[in-house]
């Protein structure tokens, strides 16, 4: 059952924000410095690889905070599945951390968000290309 003695605090609620208002952001830069010297569909394997790092790193950021706000211990296992697994893992721990009705809305939210970072990232990718 999630504990939520620590959802109040502003300072980590900010945080939280602040990494997923990134993730869009971070696929715009990176899509903007990679693209120039190729077509769009074709980013260099080194660009690839940072933003999957990157984008893994802003999950494991967000459920860090979001954990710690909410006094709930994340095991090891879900680290690993967020890793490999995040389109199973995210939706799983959304769900345990508010419950069905709040769960859904946040998979709801991290669908948005994910839908704004594809857009950024294509638009990075296009503007770099015509420059």
């Amino acid at each position: 059952m999630p504990i939520v003695a620590h959802e109040t605090n502003p300072s980590i609620i900010d945080r939280r924000l602040w990494v997923v208002a990134a993730i869009p952001l971070f696929f715009l830069i990176t899509a903007l410095i990679g693209t120039p010297p190729m077509t769009p569909a074709e980013p260099p394997d080194a660009l690839l690889a940072f933003q999957a790092i990157g984008g893994i790193a802003a999950v494991f950021l967000w459920v860090r905070l979001d954990a710690r706000a909410k006094g709930l211990r994340v095991s090891w296992m879900l680290w690993l599945a967020l890793a490999g697994l995040s389109c199973i893992a995210l939706p799983y721990y959304l769900l345990r951390s508010r419950g069905a009705g709040g769960g859904l809305r946040a998979i709801g939210w991290a669908l948005a968000v994910f839908s704004l970072t594809m857009l950024a990232y294509r638009l990075g990718s296009h503007l770099s290309a015509a420059v």
